[in-house]
Formats: C-alpha cells, structure tokens, sequence
C-alpha cells in the first residue's frame, strides 16, 4: 500500500526498537529475497531511509491509502540517527530538480511549472465552462453592421452606433446600438458572457465601435471574438479561443499583445485526447511591463493612465491531434472598474 501525503503537509511512524534482517531462501532451486525473524536493535548509530513518487497513476482517486506498484526510479532521502535515542527523528522529501524544459529532467520526467515530475500534478486550474468561460453571440442585425469575409473562413462584422439599451443578467451582457441613418434607424443586439460575472459598465447614447470575428464553419467553427471601443479606446477585448485566437489580426487589440508561452508546461492532466498541456499567457502593452499569467487567473495592466484587467481564462493543448479543438485559449481584457464611465 501506498500512502499519500499533500504538500506542506507530514506524516509519522513509530519504530518499536526491532528489525528484520535479509535473508535468502529456498524457492524451488532458485535462492529469492526474503525478510528473516526480528531482531531487537543493539545500540548505536542506524540509517532512516525514505522513499517516494511525485505521481502514480493508482494514486488519482485521492485516497490517503492506495494500492501501488512503486517501481525503479524512486527518489529516496536518508538520515542518520542513534539508538536508543529520545524524541523524534524527522526526515523530509527533498524539492525535484528545476527545470525549464523536459531535456533539463531526467528521462521519462517532464517539467511541470519549473520542477521535474515523473507524471502529472494536482493542480488548482478551474475547468473551462459554466461561469468559467467566454461566450459572445452571433449579432443580430438589422442593417447596423457591414459584414465582410477574412482568411481562413472567418466572417467579420463591424459597425459603429449609439447605445440604445443595456443589459446585464447573471453574468451576461446584451447590448443594443443603433445608428441613425437618411430617417431611418439601423438597429444590432449582440450579447457576450464574461467569466466570474465580469462586466463592463455601458451608458446610453454614448457611442461605440464594435467588432466581431466568427467561424461559422470548418474546424474552428464556432470560434468567436468580440472588440468594443469607445472613441477609439479599448473598453474589452474578449476571445473564446476555440482551435486558438480568433483575433490573429495584431491591430484589433492594440494596444496590447497576448501569446502564449511557448516552452514551459505550468499543469498537465490526462484525458480523453491524450495528455492535455496547460501553458502561461503573456499580456503585454507598450510601456507597461509584460503581465503573466497563469490559466485560470487575473491582473492588471496600466496602459496611458488607464488600469485594465486581463484575464487568462484558459490556455490548453490536447496530445492528440484533430481529437479535440486545440488549442484552446480563451481571454478577455476589459476596463478595471474604477476606470469605466
């Protein structure tokens, strides 16, 4: 049996003053290992051995006590200590090797968040979906947008208009423009989700530029992104990442930048399509230092006396291709509260 101890946390055994010496015996006509009778421990000075795995395939249940196999490769810490001797004598599993990329570990190892590891880590990356996620509707229009075909298949909607209604629904955003036009009114709703609830704070009649890419087919169907500005400056950018950025146009979310790290894996998970990869995202803009950010968190950029929130939704990749719609990197940069009209 094995047994599971958490980072951070310990684990004790009590040692009754006995051991029990290797032997060799009989098994047919072969000599195999075995563990002879106990023996009571003469004074002086022994050797405490420890152990163990960083990931064991057996150990995904999260039992503290599991059956497993516990094969070559072990890292194994020692400590000397006498007996008899009073108190406790404590041992600790020493930190995996650092690393950047997996030809840092050793064979069979991959570097995990900048640590050697055998397999897989738990690790704390909310899964992609319910009010984690970015979600942006196809606009419904009624003549407000002009639409125009871009590479790969994408359809592009852009238009500018007055805000005419706003609003907001647990966690999702519907927002109508207008635009008025020779006495007529040319009209749009479009909607978009957020992760967490986020919003951005809409005034009617003030006036905005939108932008939204789809891929209503092929292998990045539904892969959709979404641009608003206000008098030219950027109040979000939001991108459901499906298959990667649906705004590959470096333009459209100027003035900031966002790639994906490109060496180091932060988490790993297996599944249906092979091992899935989690990477960091940069978010950059010009005279700002670069914001990195793990999946699954946020932070702030400074941009002109502005403050933004970026966040990383998600940023996987799936070992199998054409198994599932990798990758996957999903984002959002939106006004901070405090900076919204």
């Amino acid at each position: 049996m094995a047994r599971r101890i958490a980072p951070g946390q310990s684990a004790g055994r009590a040692w009754d003053g006995e051991y029990r010496a290797p032997e060799a015996v009989a098994c047919g006509d072969k000599l195999v290992p075995c563990l002879g009778g106990r023996v009571s421990a003469q004074p002086g000075t022994y050797r405490l051995k420890l152990c163990w795995a960083t990931n064991l395939e057996s150990a995904s249940g999260g039992e503290e006590r599991f059956p497993a196999e516990l094969g070559p490769g072990l890292a194994c810490a020692y400590r000397k200590f006498e007996h008899p001797a009073a108190g406790v004598v404590e041992i600790e599993t020493s930190p995996p090797a650092g690393c950047r990329v997996a030809a840092d570990c050793a064979p069979g190892e991959m570097c995990l968040g900048g640590r050697c590891s055998a397999g897989c880590l738990p690790h704390e990356i909310p899964a992609l979906g319910g009010e984690w996620n970015v979600e942006i509707g196809v606009p419904d229009d009624a003549g407000l947008f002009e639409v125009t075909h871009g590479a790969d298949g994408a359809v592009v909607y852009t238009a500018s208009g007055e805000v005419s209604s706003v609003r907001y629904s647990a966690g999702t955003t519907n927002l109508t423009l207008v635009r008025r036009e020779g006495g007529l009114d040319y009209r749009a709703t479009l909607y978009f989700t957020l992760p967490a609830r986020r919003t951005v704070a809409f005034v009617g009649g003030e006036q905005l530029s939108v932008r939204v890419v789809e891929y209503p087919e092929g292998e990045r169907q539904l892969a959709r992104a979404l641009v608003i500005r206000r008098s030219g400056a950027l109040a979000l950018v939001a991108d459901n990442g499906l298959g990667g950025a649906a705004l590959d146009e470096p333009e459209a979310i100027a003035p900031f930048t966002v790639e994906t790290e490109p060496v180091e894996i932060v988490a790993c998970e297996q599944g249906d399509c092979g091992l899935r990869t989690h990477r960091r995202r940069i978010f950059a803009a010009e005279g700002s230092e670069p914001l990195v950010l793990e999946p699954g968190t946020s932070g702030e950029l400074r941009v002109g006396g502005v403050t933004y929130e970026a966040i990383a939704v998600a940023s996987y990749s799936d070992e199998v291709e054409g198994c599932s719609r990798s990758p996957v990197l999903p984002y959002a940069i939106l006004l901070a509260p405090q900076d919204a009209p």
